[in-house]
């Protein structure tokens, strides 16, 4: 819990001691423990934390009764009120303890030279403070520090319930309790007490207690901070709206059923005079409203206890989705009936005038005739039947028509059928986001909804929808564009799931199908070009790796459209080296432009898995796939200048942004139950950033302030720690989930009983900071993110060794650097432990004069200790707690320039090569690759010397591309090219299969040599990959046939396929000519009927001196295998021609082995029936054979 309430007790006499050290150190100290580690039961958390607290309040009584402390007299209305309250004295002065001591060994102290220091389980220091106002808030925050256990900052005695934040951490945290006087309360005991702890000590230090102005002081207004879950109907008053906006909030995300027109206006209202917005939310984003009137009059109908009156009708569409319902239904009282006093109309709803099924009934004591009935499920063109009764024998006249003029009904009298109707209103809806519903709001909805808002000065924008599964985008991109084009003066906000989300939440749950792409059927895909959008470089697929085989070629061609009139752009890749390849375009294209991809294949090139959506669903607007030249219902999945995988967390975040949004919006909860700190966290932050900064696009997050379900409440810390991490991402926005205290929350900034938390108070402070940060933040562009530490977290970069802020220690810190709009740079550090305090400290590159800070509390620079001299800088970090720097004008970006490059091998030839770029700094680089090529890979052998190894694929030619950057330690070079010519001249070296005979009989072995032919090098080493048919032949052995020629690895695993690593034993055992090199011994297997296998060689990577690799040219064999009387027998096991007392023997020698003896691939061939042994059925088959 963030902060914790206690029932106030008072001792009665001094016996209350002992309770100290009986309960104190056995039940409740115990169940400290207990209900800090169980999270399987609520209430057994809940029991213990009453007894621990109960406790507190009995020790903080009985500390009254021994010590009679002397209280602290008052100080001046602004300052600290305390008195001592860094323990400066050098004793506990205006302190009250039992045991209690002064240090000042310096490692416990937080600041000066003396901190209190208590050992004893459940002892405290407590001062009471004197000369406070009665009715009046007051702010106390402490820091404490322990060995083992928690310590409670609190206070008591000051008319209301004591309250306390528990502190834990070897390192000062700081605990902040807002607290009111009471109405005739002039004084308050604060305290610091260790209620648990194993062993060593807690330390207590820097006390205030400060009253807190009811003025609101004049913090900036420029940075958006809204809030979730806002003041409801019932409390949108004045009195609320200033109490947002105190908070130095500014906006609210609609919701707590601030829904309706009314409600929104009243709203917005109170909003403007508060300077405040609303990004609003309607019923109508949720819920498409429609009615079937039957208008004609003229005639009544009598309501009365004695006769009900009945009306059959239907809701009747063509548009036969799901997802509807009856919200509410309007009779018409005739203005000339009776109406006695008490009369009550009960509308009910059946299945039919049977009524053998009560969907919904509901009362009026209104003569309005309105029933709001409820959302009751129905089913399109069906008939239903509504009936009205009363309460009263008065008679009550019901408007009617004169006749049977409604043609889906008709009305009903006593249950029999009248030629007449009520005339009446049914007022249904569709849920928007229905399964099999539209997944949008109508155009007459949005229409609605903007004719209603635009106008008002508070509307920030609108809230269309909270956490959509991908399969929404489509749709939500239309209704943003609807919005927007009846309003484009106001946003549309959306917020997105975070990454630990379900595959069926992402909408990425059985969502994709596939198309082959051949000779004879090709891919095609339109699409728009995005506002701004004027370069494509690379466009990426996705693609069944395994069935692009190596050595075929995909051509990729960029078309004015489907027709082709126009060619321009094209790129080809040989092979895929993962699921999603990329090709490379770098072509210039107009924005908003119309344009057609079209991916082809040669000759016998089969691609069996081209990844699209399923027929019917639409992945993207404004474009669709085709097969073959023609339009087929569904979309390829691509993507432009990225490298991402389909069917992840960043597919779904990229998606949504290719929409194009106002904001990029998502929320991650990290505090769980317990401790934990929920994984992913930094993950999901590099997403989002990554994907802001490529499309330009500000990002905003929400942040966790309450407790529900697996959630627990955050303390002050772990709230700086969140918000700070996501401006060190580079976020320009956030919201506070949530404001009041939601159905199954806990604790959120306003309490369930409508007040203040004590993380309202958190909440405003850490926003006060960030709005004097603001005007300077919003100016900002994140261009890297690093991380200190020990062990940094999953997904993101440390810091490098050549950047020029560099910290000195371990500790953990996140380092962001930023370019202001006016090219100043900035450096924003946040201390990455939301426990514990830090002083980080910094050696910075020569070059750097003068290092200011911005000021939390003004906005202003301000000095720091930075040294120009040394280089150094150093600063104190509260928990999570983030300081943004300001970097002298002089410092600017180096100009590192990546040097293009032309470079030339031939088919199968690997080469080796180094990147170069000029830095201005002429300090170290760092080399890193951007896009890869598509007829080979480039792999980095060396980041820091630029030095890299580009292999062709198989079979490749023609010219190839990737490109590269260097990083001089501040910022990234511009893009350069490497050109890759790849000669189609054959490898002058290939390998060669040859067996001593083309057919061989069932259960014998063969031979099969492997060579190369017209060596014209030396070769040291080889790896050989070769494929067999293990359904008629089984590998047995392989040996050396060249004296020096070693073979290091042999790879047997999965069946039908081998790797041979070879090696050279010194240069005179070099390959250098042509000839035999290894031989291969096969096992043909016992077949009925006779086959042919193949010996193949699928891959020959050939090594020479220098390390530079050529693939040779690969070969195979076929080898019939024959059954009958060929010659051989499987039971001829030495293979002489016949079988003897021979083939007995040897049998007889290896009898009793199995498929697990160390030998068994060179026995397994006396294993005749195959049965994984050698046996008596063995011996049998050999001995019948002998006598035959």
């Amino acid at each position: 819990m963030a902060y914790i309430v206690l029932e106030e007790r008072r001792m009665v006499d001094f016996q209350s001691i002992r309770f100290r050290s009986s309960v104190c150190k056995s039940l409740g100290l115990r169940l400290f423990h207990y209900f800090n580690n169980r999270e399987d039961s609520l209430m057994a958390k809940n029991l213990a934390r009453k007894i621990v607290f109960i406790c507190l309040a009995v020790l903080m009584a009985a500390g009254t009764l021994i010590a009679n402390p002397i209280p602290a007299s008052a100080a001046t209305a602004d300052a600290n009120l305390m008195q001592n309250a860094g323990f400066e004295s050098g004793t506990l002065d205006s302190w009250s303890t039992i045991t209690a001591e002064i240090t000042n060994v310096p490692a416990n102290v937080r600041s000066g030279t003396y901190a209190a220091k208590i050992t004893q389980l459940g002892e405290q220091v407590n001062q009471v403070v004197t000369g406070l106002l009665p009715n009046t808030k007051y702010k106390l925050t402490g820091y404490a520090k322990m060995d083992s256990g928690a310590t409670f900052i609190g206070v008591n005695s000051y008319g209301g319930e004591i309250l306390a934040e528990t502190l834990v951490g070897n390192s000062y945290t700081k605990g902040t309790v807002i607290f009111t006087t009471g109405e005739s309360n002039t004084f308050a005991r604060v305290f610091c007490y260790r209620p648990s702890g194993d062993t060593g000590s807690a330390y207590c230090d820097d006390f205030s207690l400060e009253e807190v102005p009811d003025v609101v002081t004049n913090v900036p207004n420029v940075f958006p901070i809204g809030l979730f879950w806002p003041p409801g109907p019932n409390d949108t008053t004045d009195e609320r709206y200033k109490e947002m906006r105190e908070m130095n909030a500014n906006f609210f995300i609609g919701n707590n059923y601030v829904v309706s027109p009314e409600a929104n206006d009243k709203a917005l209202r109170l909003a403007e005079a508060n300077d405040f917005k609303i990004m609003v939310n309607d019923s109508r984003f949720a819920v498409d409203f429609y009615n079937v009137p039957q208008t004609a009059g003229g005639g009544t109908l009598s309501v009365s206890d004695s006769q009900p009156i009945g009306q059959t009708f239907k809701v009747k569409r063509e548009d036969l989705d799901t997802g509807w319902y009856i919200e509410s239904v309007k009779l018409f009282v005739d203005p000339a009936s009776p109406w006695d006093p008490g009369t009550i109309l009960t509308l009910s709803i059946y299945d039919s005038p049977a009524k053998q099924t009560l969907l919904n009934s509901i009362t009026s004591n209104s003569r309005d005739g309105a029933f709001p009935i409820g959302n009751i499920p129905i089913g399109l063109n069906q008939s239903y039947y509504m009936e009205v009764t009363s309460n009263s024998s008065t008679p009550v006249n019901l408007s009617a028509s004169t006749s049977d003029v409604y043609n889906d009904g008709e009305a009903y009298r006593n249950g029999v059928p009248e030629h007449a109707d009520l005339t009446f209103d049914i007022t249904y809806f569709q849920l928007v986001y229905a399964d099999g519903a539209r997944l949008r709001p109508s155009d007459a909805s949005l229409d609605a909804i903007t004719e209603t808002y635009k106008d008002y000065e508070a509307t920030k924008g609108y809230y269309l929808l909270d956490e959509p599964s991908s399969n929404f985008y489509p749709k939500l991109q239309e209704a943003t564009k609807r919005l927007k084009a009846n309003d484009p003066d106001h946003m549309v906000f959306v917020n997105l799931l975070p990454n630990f989300a379900t595959p069926g939440q992402l909408g990425f749950e059985n969502y994709t199908a596939s198309e082959p792409l051949t000779s004879q059927q090709s891919l095609g895909q339109t699409f728009t070009t995005m506002p701004g959008q004027t370069h494509i470089s690379t466009v990426q697929i996705w693609v069944d790796q395994q069935t692009w085989n190596e050595g075929e070629e995909v051509t990729l061609k960029l078309w004015d459209s489907p027709a082709k009139t126009n060619l321009i752009a094209g790129g080809s890749r040989m092979g895929a080296n993962s699921n999603w390849p990329q090709f490379n375009l770098d072509t210039d294209v107009q924005e908003n432009t119309l344009y057609y991809m079209e991916f082809t294949v040669e000759g016998n090139a089969s691609i069996d898995g081209v990844v699209r959506s399923k027929i019917g669903d639409n992945w993207i607007n404004d474009g669709t796939a085709y097969r073959d030249g023609s339009l087929i219902d569904a979309d390829l999945w691509f993507t432009f200048d990225q490298n991402i995988q389909g069917g992840t967390y960043e597919d779904y975040v990229s998606r949504w942004v290719s929409t194009q949004p106002d904001v990029l919006s998502f929320d991650f909860y990290p505090y769980a139950n317990g401790s934990e700190f929920r994984e992913g966290y930094y993950a999901n932050l590099e997403i989002i950033r990554n994907h802001s900064l490529s499309a330009g696009i500000d990002f905003w997050s929400y942040m966790q302030s309450v407790g529900h379900n697996w959630q627990r409440v955050p303390n002050e810390s772990e709230m700086r720690y969140q918000v700070y991490t996501n401006l060190v991402y580079g976020a320009k926005g956030y919201m506070w989930y949530t404001y009041f205290t939601p159905a199954g929350h806990n604790n959120g900034l306003i309490l369930p009983d409508g007040t203040r938390n004590n993380s309202y108070y958190w909440a405003k402070d850490i926003d006060a900071e960030v709005q004097y940060l603001g005007s300077t933040l919003l100016k900002l562009t994140s261009k890297e993110v690093y991380h200190t530490g020990s062990t940094i977290p999953d997904s993101t970069k440390a810091l490098p060794a050549n950047f020029f802020w560099q910290q000195i220690g371990d500790q953990p810190a996140v380092i962001g650097y930023f370019t202001h709009e006016n090219g100043r740079k900035y450096v924003m550090v946040v201390n990455n432990d939301y426990q514990n305090s830090q002083t980080l400290s910094f050696q910075l590159s020569p070059g750097i004069h003068t290092v200011t800070e911005v000021s939390k509390t003004t906005g202003a620079e301000v000095s720091t200790n930075y040294n120009s001299t040394t280089g150094t800088l150093s600063d104190s970090f509260e928990p999570g707690e983030g300081r943004l720097y300001a970097l002298d004008a002089s410092f600017a970006d180096t100009l590192t320039t990546a040097i293009d490059m032309d470079l030339t091998t031939t088919a199968g030839t690997a080469l080796n090569g180094t990147l170069s770029a000029n830095a201005s700094s002429g300090g170290p680089l760092l080399y890193s690759i951007e896009t890869n090529g598509t007829k080979g890979t480039v792999t980095l052998t060396n980041p820091t010397t630029g030095a890299f190894r580009y292999t062709p694929f198989h079979g490749a030619a023609g010219t190839d591309t990737f490109t590269f950057k260097a990083n001089d330690g501040i910022t990234d070079s511009n893009i350069g090219k490497v050109s890759v010519t790849i000669s189609s001249e054959p490898a002058a070296i290939s390998t060669s299969l040859t067996a001593e005979r083309s057919s061989v009989p069932a259960g014998t072995e063969f031979k099969v040599s492997y060579g190369l032919n017209n060596v014209t090098g030396a070769v040291y080493g080889q790896d050989i990959k070769l494929d067999y048919d293990p359904a008629v032949m089984e590998f047995v052995s392989a040996r050396s046939l060249l004296e020096g020629l070693a073979l290091v690895e042999i790879v047997k695993e999965p069946a039908g396929k081998l790797r041979l690593i070879v090696a050279s034993q010194g240069s005179e055992h070099a390959i250098v000519s042509s000839g035999q090199a290894i031989e291969l011994t096969f096992r043909a297997k016992n077949i009925s009927q006779t086959a042919t296998g193949v010996v193949s060689i699928t891959s020959a990577a050939l090594g020479n001196d220098q390390g530079n690799e050529i693939l040779a040219a690969l070969s195979s064999i076929s080898i019939q295998i024959t059954t009958g009387d060929t010659g051989g027998h499987s039971t001829d096991i030495n293979q002489d021609g016949k079988v003897t007392i021979g083939d007995l023997s040897i049998m007889a020698a290896h009898y009793g082995k199995d498929s697990s003896s160390p030998d068994w691939q060179q026995v397994k061939k006396a294993d005749i029936n195959g049965d994984g042994k050698i046996d008596i059925l063995d011996l049998a088959a050999v001995a019948k054979k002998i006598v035959e």
